[in-house]
């Protein structure tokens, strides 16, 4: 006599998978790659722009004191003024992309030392001089961010396809 013990499962038979963790990740890696992918494409678009003088009107740094991703950073932040054309204008980008820095040694060192009234170099943008910046190009944060995102879109959607199938 021959006791044959089924557990409900054929042998290879798939195992369908909880989805939700597939497209929370999906989800996290297109923000993620969506937000860096944006301030990388202005940052090395502001690479082109041409520059003009400006002055240093503020130049502070502003530590986090909310919670989340960037509670107990630092980061810098500066108000600068600049002339296009004969016509004034008021920024206060730094960069392109990510800058909450953990020290704020390091985060004085961002702000180049500068006081107000300093002379500074600000790139502009020629079909919209409103739009300008002191340190064109992005940060190493935004490259490191988008590739957590590009890692967590990839194998999301393939562990989406694997599921699928």
């Amino acid at each position: 006599m021959r006791l044959h013990v089924s557990l409900g499962v054929r042998p290879y038979q798939r195992v369908k998978r909880d989805r939700v963790g597939d497209w929370i990740g999906t989800t996290i890696g297109l923000f993620c790659t969506g937000l860096c992918g944006h301030s990388l494409w202005r940052g090395l678009n502001a690479l082109r722009w041409p520059a003009t003088t400006g002055r240093v009107l503020e130049a502070t740094i502003d530590r986090s004191r909310h919670g989340g991703f960037s509670s107990g950073r630092y980061e810098p932040r500066v108000r600068y003024e600049y002339e296009v054309a004969g016509r004034r204008y008021i920024g206060d980008r730094l960069t392109f992309g990510l800058l909450a820095l953990r020290s704020s040694v390091y985060a004085a060192e961002k702000l180049f030392r500068q006081k107000p009234g300093d002379a500074i170099r600000v790139h502009y943008d020629p079909r919209r001089p409103e739009r300008a910046v002191l340190r064109p190009g992005t940060t190493f944060m935004t490259f490191w961010v988008l590739g957590i995102g590009l890692v967590f879109l990839v194998s999301s959607l393939a562990s989406i396809g694997v599921s699928v199938k």
